[in-house]
């Protein structure tokens, strides 16, 4: 993966599943205090979902700059990235993998509009929408603006799935 923020996001990462945040919160069971495969505990997931359904995250409101503020990556990586911007979004909620979901096999062809409108009609069926750019930014680099999930500047190779457009592995 480049090692920029990129606005055409591969088909997994673009196909990320939104919600606009409830008023109210998800009624749920009790909280545990069991590991799950990815490390969190129970109670660490019940705060990272806040009032959004199981198996999503809660994004607060923002008001800030997204993008990438580097001239010489602006420069370099013309066309291919989201550029710093001013940006204003409410509350919502995202899916914690993208589609098709936790463990399955990526999408590896083109994402093209034929595709896009029917991901959008797969996430209305099950009450959700696919996620805007400004949204898939903020959920991925968060407040800060970090270039990547994992760290604020440092590309780690180790850290991406090294085939973009032919993923080796399942998500999640």
């Amino acid at each position: 993966m480049s090692p920029v923020r990129v606005l055409v996001l591969g088909g997994a990462c673009a196909l990320a599943a939104c919600d606009d945040k409830d008023d109210g919160p998800v009624g749920s069971a009790g909280v545990s205090e069991e590991t799950g495969t990815d490390g969190t505990t129970d109670e660490e997931e019940a705060d990272l979902r806040g009032d959004c359904p199981e198996g999503m995250v809660e994004i607060p409101a923002f008001s800030g700059q997204l993008g990438e503020g580097d001239p010489v990556l602006q420069e370099r990586y013309a066309g291919q990235q989201v550029i710093l911007t001013d940006v204003t979004l409410d509350a919502f909620c995202v899916d914690r993998f993208p589609f098709p979901g936790e463990g399955l096999d990526w999408t590896s062809d083109p994402l093209d509009w034929d595709r896009v409108e029917a991901f959008s009609a797969v996430a209305e069926a099950h009450g959700r929408r696919l996620c805007t750019v400004a949204e898939l930014i903020l959920a991925a680099g968060g407040s800060e603006n970090w270039r990547y999930p994992y760290d604020r500047l440092e590309y780690r190779e180790d850290r991406c799935e090294p085939g973009d457009l032919t993923p080796t592995a399942p998500i999640g």
